[in-house]
């Protein structure tokens, strides 16, 4: 093939083997000080004489023939447009004569293609992923480079950049672990290798995946070489690389090298932002020296992108537990204890607890004779009762409860639990005042549109009750039981329509606030003497 070149309306830029960089930052191979590119806009890469184009997280992106691009192989008359800069990439066939005079796309300082092999190696040091965003930095020439080192790192970026595209598509952690593993011994060549991550709880590393390690992994990670290659890792953040175990004075010692013939192997930390999360580790049993400084880079970059890979994937795990946990509070709890149980990673109550609280029954007078008369119009009774549920629902949220359970017609609803809450009494009570509001209003709309007007009555009282998850381990529901509950039942069957009928207990915290009729006894079943109970009117001005 001939030469490969852009060409542009300020001229021609030829493309020689190895990196070349596009963007509005003058260390750029090619520069335009134009603000719709980005600093590093673009990469092209050129490989076994063919071109790939990439976009180097550009803000408004590249097109190849009018369609946007992340990644492609450049064909002759292919038309690039970055920012308000549109290129035509062409190729010149051999013929045997020289080449038209072109603007070079390498600096001037730089030759054989030893530039562009000295900016992936700085791609590819110690800093790893990070290193990408100073690829198109400009960087002292190296001497003496032959085309086929060129050749080889320009390889390895394609891999990295492969890598990172595939793990960064996989979200489950245990796929990705596996993905992880696997592609690192296929791309370093290594015949052995194992992932450890640190235990949130424990703060140690644990074997997550392994390679061929059977015989090396003891009950809490790999032993002997490895874990002393681990320990060392792990504790200064550096990957470390022996190109010979059998005989490097760091580890000759350890007995284990004869007995499972370490030769070379690589250890690189899995760093996210600003601590470690874990390691990766590869290594061969049967040659040495099979493993260089540039291999150590290359695992080091793929570690970094590894630790992104893992830290997304327990993002969206944690979002993915986050959001079902909230569906499912979010059943019976208002949206602020929702959010107060998921910011504080709390356990509702789960085995049992005694607690001062506030329960409300409500149900509609004469609910089931008026479903069995409307037996032919199911669709009807339903969204009658939807309605009801949904309205008094949203006024028990409104007032800081907890809905326990729908009964039919009826509702259980909490207040003062799974968080304690001083006016609990009052929030009852003022929740029910709220229902009796709107079911007047639920009540003109039906008999605007079916003739019909149904009551409610509300029984709420105060005392101590037994409040936890309960349930099969297939469903568990968190709910309050004890004589407290049931005497507000006993209290919202006695309640007439329109009423709200509180015990003592209730009523000697609210009674500031709020106005009631005279006391009155009155006999409920499952208490041998009458209680004392009270009808609330309104609230106190």
């Amino acid at each position: 093939m001939g030469r490969a070149y852009l060409k542009h309306r300020a001229g021609e830029y030829t493309l020689s083997g190895g990196i070349c960089s596009i963007g509005r930052e003058p260390s750029c191979t090619i520069f335009f000080d134009d603000q719709e590119l980005s600093r590093k806009h673009a990469l092209i890469i050129g490989y076994n004489s063919e071109y790939t184009l990439m976009d180097f997280k550009s803000s408004n992106g590249v097109e190849v023939n009018n369609r946007p691009v992340e990644q492609c192989r450049l064909n002759s008359g292919d038309l690039i447009k970055m920012g308000s800069q549109i290129f035509e990439f062409r190729r010149d066939q051999d013929e045997g004569g020289s080449a038209p005079a072109s603007r070079p796309a390498t600096p001037k300082s730089q030759a054989g293609g030893g530039a562009d092999k000295s900016r992936l190696f700085t791609m590819l040091d110690l800093a790893g992923a990070k290193a990408l965003h100073t690829l198109a930095e400009p960087l002292p020439p190296v001497a003496d480079t032959t085309s086929a080192e060129t050749d080889e790192a320009v390889h390895k970026l394609l891999i990295l950049y492969q890598v990172s595209k595939i793990i960064a598509s996989e979200l489950d952690l245990p796929s990705l672990l596996n993905r992880v593993i696997d592609l690192a011994l296929e791309v370093m060549k290594a015949d052995r290798g194992f992932i450890m991550l640190v235990d949130e709880q424990t703060k140690q590393l644990v074997p997550t995946v392994s390679r061929e390690m059977e015989g090396m992994m003891g009950k809490n990670g790999p032993i002997t070489i490895s874990k002393s290659i681990v320990d060392e890792v792990f504790a200064g953040s550096q990957p470390v690389l022996t190109k010979d175990a059998l005989v490097d004075p760091r580890f000759v010692t350890s007995g284990s090298i004869q007995m499972y013939n370490i030769r070379s192997a690589m250890c690189v930390p899995l760093c996210s932002k600003d601590h470690t999360i874990g390691v990766l580790y590869v290594d061969n049993r049967i040659q040495s020296d099979c493993f260089q400084e540039e291999d150590l880079k290359l695992l080091t970059a793929f570690g970094d992108q590894a630790a992104i890979a893992i830290e997304n994937a327990r993002l969206y795990a944690k979002i993915e537990d986050e959001t079902r946990q909230r569906l499912n509070l979010s059943r019976y709890l208002s949206p602020d204890i929702v959010e107060k149980i998921v910011a504080e990673k709390g356990d509702i109550g789960r085995g049992g607890q005694l607690v001062n609280a506030t329960v409300l029954f409500c149900d509609i007078r004469g609910f089931t004779t008026f479903s069995e008369a409307r037996r032919a119009q199911p669709q009807m009774v339903v969204n009658i009762l939807n309605q009801y549920l949904e309205a008094m629902t949203a006024c028990i949220f409104e007032h800081g409860g907890t809905l326990d359970k729908y009964l039919g017609d009826g509702i259980l609803a909490i207040f003062g639990a799974p968080f304690k809450a001083e006016d609990a009494p009052f929030r009852a009570v003022s929740a029910a005042m709220a229902m009796q509001v709107q079911m007047d209003r639920l009540c003109k709309e039906w008999m605007d549109k079916h003739g019909m007007w149904l009551l409610m009555g509300v029984g709420i009282n105060t005392g101590e009750v037994v409040a936890g998850s309960i349930g099969s381990p297939k469903r568990m529901d968190y709910t309050v039981i004890g004589d407290c509950v049931n005497t507000a039942s006993r209290l919202c069957g006695l309640a007439q329509g329109r009423e709200i009928v509180i015990t003592e207990s209730t009523f000697s915290a609210v009674q500031d606030r709020i106005e009631v009729r005279d006391p009155m006894q009155v006999k409920v079943k499952g208490k041998n003497e009458p209680i004392v109970v009270y009808k609330v009117v309104r609230a106190k001005k």
